[in-house]
């Protein structure tokens, strides 16, 4: 890279050589020829190419000098008084580059909202006069648009108050809006702070003391709340209904057990957080099983998932034909979520989703913030996605941390994996149950077996998602999330041709070694899965006719994958939710992979 001038010296300009096409030849200087009026001719810039000691390499666009400015004449006087008015009007504002514009900022984007809302609106009200809320999917329409256009005011209004802030004049009479907003949100927090201020008001003592008594306080209210709760639900949902299910309660603290036994630090165990996050699984599940409002949320989610991924079929038709298999009908469907994951994420839609429950999470389960944004996001993305988003901050985090990013990743599976799991036929509700209530259960388990003895730099930090769009476009996004599912589809094959080759190799010699000790029964790996397993699986509180079973498809699960053993469960709800995860053997070397690169 050297260093450009002209013949007077008044024009300096970096060059970095062009290519190979000059063979061993390099840029030594442009040469130009004095001024450069706007009549000069363009040919007086002249490069010289004499020295020949470095190769060339490719030339960027700072790289060229601009071209002399011209006088406009005509016609184009016009059409730069109408450039300059729509600059004037529309210029974008300058963002920093460590933050994500803002996505349809700006006057023009504006405009669109505003045009895309009553375009809406408008349909809405002509589906609603022709077809008099007649089917439940116009209900559904009406519900949804109204969701829909709450979103919109709320993005509305905080860029006029962004455009009053930013340009003043017209639009700062915008700006009240912001306060506003402020001043209403002060308002509906003020009856929950407001007495506790003027309790701490009236107490004697340093700030030091203060703080320690404040915590001590929430400490025991939240105790009052945890086990008032849990007691509820041990009475009224078990002891009135049916005795045995207290023995799945059993299940709990045998795998808080065996979690002690393994632990690394075992008397430096963290409770606080380990009951937080039981807590939270315990109220999850009661809202989304225990509830009418929860339960039919989410079955109206599974099913629109469902729905949704059938779609794939159009593209998989096309491609394979009728073929009726496992890697023409389920593979497919992981390509298209993974291209739409990919499309959400380039809108900025997973990052709203997985942001602000996190920041909530972390505070209300006493865990840092990356391993909680960790686990919030392994419910919508994979167990090798999940990571990136934390990725800036994995060279900061303690091995409790990374530990607890590792359990979280095997204890939920990906959508698009999600997706794969739904063709076996399983119930697309109690996939998305599982996978939500396994969250804060992983946080538990691995703080149990790893606590934190170590100060984390992130304890203090709060971690916020302003990751940039990888992508150029939605086009591009698209076309990037379907190539990044082949290896995905390509890992999945592989190892289910290798493993299930293995594992049938290994059962067949278990049966042929059982023949010749005279045993009346096939010893398969099946039959031994499920009498070593039997414990857990009857301490989940599965029936004793079904507990045999269960315990054969986590085995499969644990030590072959998770879509063998999808394959063999059908439609039980009780297994659905122990199996789902990526906990298998062969996961491991790709999340160790994964981190350490």
């Amino acid at each position: 890279m050297q260093s450009v001038k002209n013949l007077e010296g008044q024009h300096e300009h970096t060059l970095v050589p062009l290519d190979n096409s000059f063979g061993e030849a390099s840029i030594d200087t442009v040469k130009k020829s004095g001024d450069i009026e706007s009549d000069s001719d363009e040919s007086m810039v002249v490069y010289d190419f004499s020295d020949t000691d470095k190769p060339f390499t490719s030339w960027s666009e700072a790289d060229f000098l601009d071209k002399p400015n011209q006088k406009i004449r005509g016609v184009n006087k016009l059409f730069q008084f109408i450039a300059n008015v729509q600059g004037a009007s529309f210029r974008k504002q300058p963002v920093d580059e460590d933050v994500e514009p803002v996505c349809c900022d700006g006057v023009f984007g504006l405009m669109g909202l505003t045009l895309l809302m009553l375009v809406d609106i408008a349909y809405v009200a002509y589906a609603t006069y022709r077809n008099n809320l007649a089917a439940e999917d116009d209900v559904r329409l009406i519900w949804l648009s109204a969701i829909f256009w709450l979103v919109i005011l709320i993005k509305i209004g905080r860029r006029i108050v962004r455009l009053g802030k930013l340009k003043g004049g017209c639009w700062a009479a915008f700006v009240p809006i912001g306060k506003l907003y402020h001043t209403i949100a002060v308002c509906l927090a003020w009856p929950f702070k407001a007495p506790w201020r003027a309790v701490w008001k009236n107490v004697n003592a340093d700030k030091k003391t203060i703080k320690k008594r404040k915590a001590l306080v929430k400490m025991i209210f939240s105790a009052i709340i945890m086990l008032g709760f849990t007691v509820f639900c041990l009475v009224y949902y078990v002891l009135l209904v049916k005795v045995e299910n207290l023995v799945s309660l059993s299940g709990i603290a045998l795998l808080v057990l065996v979690s002690i036994c393994l632990s690394r630090f075992p008397g430096k165990i963290n409770w606080q957080p380990v009951l937080n996050c039981l807590f939270l699984q315990l109220l999850l599940a009661f809202l989304t099983l225990k509830t009418r409002p929860g339960y039919i949320t989410f079955e109206f989610l599974g099913q629109r998932m469902a729905e949704f991924l059938r779609h794939s079929d159009a593209g998989a038709t096309f491609v394979f034909g009728n073929l009726n298999c496992f890697a023409f009908n389920v593979l497919p469907v992981v390509v298209f979520f993974s291209s739409f994951m990919a499309i959400n994420f380039h809108l900025g839609i997973v990052q709203l989703v997985i942001d602000k429950p996190s920041a909530a999470a972390a505070k209300l389960l006493k865990t840092t913030s990356p391993e909680t944004l960790n686990a919030i996001a392994n419910i919508f993305v994979s167990m090798t996605e999940a990571p990136l988003i934390t990725r800036p901050y994995l060279p900061m985090l303690t091995n409790s941390e990374l530990h607890a990013i590792f359990v979280n990743g095997f204890a939920s599976v990906s959508g698009s994996v999600m997706a794969a799991f739904i063709g076996f036929g399983i119930p697309p509700n109690h996939l998305l149950i599982a996978c939500v209530i396994s969250a804060p259960a992983a946080l538990a388990t691995s703080k149990i077996m790893y606590p934190e003895t170590k100060i984390s730099p992130m304890t203090s930090s709060k971690v916020s998602l302003k990751m940039k769009s990888p992508y150029q476009s939605v086009l591009e996004a698209a076309m990037v999330g379907a190539m990044d599912a082949i290896p995905i589809c390509g890992g999945v094959v592989a190892n289910l041709i290798a493993f299930l080759s293995i594992y049938n190799f290994l059962n067949r010699t278990l049966v042929w070694m059982g023949k010749r000790a005279c045993l009346g029964f096939d010893l398969t790996f099946e039959v031994v899965f499920s009498y070593i397993l039997w414990p857990i699986s009857y301490t989940m509180g599965v029936p004793t006719d079904d507990a045999l079973k269960v315990a054969e498809l986590i085995g499969i699960k644990t030590f072959l994958n998770e879509f063998a053993a999808y394959d063999r469960l059908g439609t039980s709800k009780v297994s659905t939710v122990t199996i789902s995860g990526k906990n298998a053997c062969l996961n491991i070397g790709v999340n160790i992979s994964l981190l350490a690169g």
